[in-house]
């Protein structure tokens, strides 16, 4: 990945680049986590969660066809705030279709299931990108 950004750096991009990406992409999940916050208060969370979902995916998939650092920065970046529009409203809508009865266990598959989502995220877009010998074919097959 470092190589395919970074093609004009003979070792592809630095640690420092790298990283960076990972920074960029919580900062824009810090400042957009509010402001999906205030829109789900005021805008039909179920189209607001659906406009997430797009984000998320659609920039996803929009990073495999990035070849240059600054672009695939933005891009994933931009990702992000389709995540954070996503995971904020996904709890009230949960607490709103279940009754008190059934939401504690409701919620508890929830949450028990997000981390074990991130390991799979981990585990099976690596497993793919060494089938493939591509690590854009992992998001193109698991965006979001």
């Amino acid at each position: 990945m470092a190589k395919d950004l970074c093609p004009d750096d003979i070792n592809g991009c630095d640690k420092k680049k790298m990283g960076f990406i990972n920074s960029f992409y919580m900062i824009m999940a810090i400042v957009s986590s509010p402001i999906g916050g205030i829109l789900g208060d005021r805008i039909s969370r179920k189209y607001l969660m659906i406009i997430g979902l797009c984000i998320w995916s659609g920039f996803t998939f929009l990073m495999t066809f990035m070849t240059d650092y600054w672009p695939f920065l933005i891009v994933n970046g931009m990702s992000s705030v389709g995540v954070r529009v996503f995971m904020n409203l996904s709890s009230p809508i949960i607490g709103s279709l279940f009754d008190e009865e059934k939401l504690f266990l409701i919620y508890t598959i929830y949450f028990l299931s997000i981390p074990v989502g991130a390991g799979l995220g981990l585990i099976v877009p690596e497993a793919i990108t060494n089938l493939s010998g591509d690590w854009r074919t992992s998001l193109r097959i698991t965006p979001g």
